[in-house]
């Protein structure tokens, strides 16, 4: 057979080399091949029945394939998000123990730190109580022991005076008529019993007076005072008689006199520091009574207050807890509010009363006036802020360099607002959790319900 030598494909019926054992065309044996062919029968030629089934298995077999791909991601995504709902109830479960956890350990520190105060006032009062107890004896020993000093050196002085007037008298009566000379010395012998007679009043009468000094230390400074006035102007006047001439009988009187005028106002004026001192401590224990009524009148009255009011809002329950603090509810609070979460706290905002709440993690918040807040100047690369929340947070307020960066977007559902007399309370609904404000002074309050 000739090399070139050619014959027609018995199925396709294009031209074929005469050793052919396959047809380049159609690609089908053609030894033992009947003739049939299924591309015949539906008018396609060139394919073969194994064309035909494999455009049949193969978009089979893809969409088998895609189908059970898609229920694999499907199940994955489920189960990352089950994981990461997971992992976010975990860590949120964490950081309430943690805040729990924290509040405890404050409030044992600040009943510690109650307790210690109490402690060492009590220890201050009692140190304070003793040194009084002990100045006052101090005092009223040392009023005793300057009375009785007086007294013996006034009675030295006055027997010294009057010895030398007599010793003076005697002299004179050589030369004068003797008994007047004795009715002189007699008379200045009287004298000087009068003044002895005073100095044991005034001793007396120090000595009832240092009882006085034990409610005032005052009194006592003031009786100490009178005292050494007294002693010196006694003294002066001791002198005084000592060198009096003893001729001259009425000087001795006078002079006599002038020191029982001393003593006498001496007396008068530790007798006035007293009474004064005295109205001073009254006065005190007074203004301390009338504080003490006035505090006790105004607890009574925040307790009536609260009993008399009633509320059936949304927040009864914490409201129920602290109505003794929080006192009465103002008129109900309608929307708009907003709120939203940072890093380091919340924010709230409420329409109706125009103002804003910086709520910290750590308790402490601040309630702002929008008026209060000037035009911000904040970047644009936060989109999650905006309105008067994004206004508190950007400067030159900035209220964000504590707050930190938000969590999430600002949400107007979900919270329920409620006004008191001394406090109010905020509601997060969607997490169950009541936020109870009293005051600038004291931290907030974070309850789970």
């Amino acid at each position: 057979m000739p090399e070139n030598a050619k014959k027609k494909c018995a199925i396709c019926g294009e031209e074929i080399n005469a050793i052919a054992v396959k047809c380049i065309h159609c690609g089908e044996f053609l030894e033992g091949h009947t003739g049939w062919s299924l591309s015949n029968w539906f008018g396609l030629k060139h394919k073969s029945l194994w064309d035909v089934m494999s455009l049949l298995f193969i978009p089979i077999i893809l969409l088998g394939m895609g189908y059970f791909l898609d229920r694999f991601e499907t199940d994955r995504q489920a189960s990352i998000k089950t994981a990461e709902a997971s992992t976010s109830t975990s860590i949120a479960k964490a950081a309430n123990a943690t805040q729990a956890a924290e509040a405890t350990v404050n409030a044992a520190k600040t009943g510690e730190a109650i307790r210690d105060a109490k402690a060492t006032e009590a220890i201050r009062a009692t140190e304070a109580a003793e040194a009084i107890r002990v100045t006052e004896a101090s005092a009223t020993a040392a009023a005793i022991r300057t009375a009785e000093a007086l007294a013996t050196g006034d009675a030295v002085n006055a027997q010294a005076a009057i010895a030398a007037a007599q010793a003076e008298g005697i002299a004179i009566a050589e030369a004068q008529d003797k008994a007047t000379a004795e009715a002189k010395s007699a008379e200045a012998t009287i004298n000087a019993a009068k003044t002895a007679e005073a100095i044991r009043d005034a001793q007396v009468l120090a000595t009832a007076k240092a009882a006085e000094v034990i409610r005032a230390t005052q009194a006592a400074e003031a009786i100490r005072a009178a005292e050494a006035t007294a002693t010196a102007e006694a003294k002066f006047a001791a002198e005084a008689v000592a060198t009096i001439d003893a001729i001259n009988s009425q000087a001795t009187i006078a002079a006599a006199q002038a020191a029982e005028k001393a003593t006498a106002e001496a007396m008068a004026t530790a007798e006035a520091n007293n009474v004064e001192a005295t109205k001073n401590a009254a006065l005190a224990a007074e203004q301390l009574a009338t504080a003490e009524a006035a505090s006790t009148a105004q607890a009574v009255n925040a307790t009536a207050t609260a009993k008399a009011c009633s509320y059936k809002g949304t927040v009864k329950d914490p409201w129920e807890r602290y109505k003794e603090r929080l006192g009465c509810p103002k008129e109900t609070q309608y929307p708009p509010y907003a709120w939203q979460p940072f890093e380091n706290g919340l924010v709230f905002w409420s329409g109706a009363l125009e103002r804003l709440v910086i709520a910290n993690n750590d308790g402490s918040w601040r309630s702002v006036g929008e008026s209060q807040i000037p035009d911000p100047n904040c970047p644009e690369e936060y989109p999650l802020l905006k309105g008067a929340i994004r206004r508190l947070w950007c400067p030159p307020f900035n209220a964000g360099q504590n707050l930190r960066f938000p969590l999430e977007a600002e949400k107007g559902d979900g919270i329920a607002f409620q006004d008191f007399d001394n406090g109010f309370i905020w509601r997060d609904e969607a997490n169950k959790v009541d936020y109870i404000f009293f005051s600038q002074n004291e931290p907030y309050t974070r309850e789970e319900y």
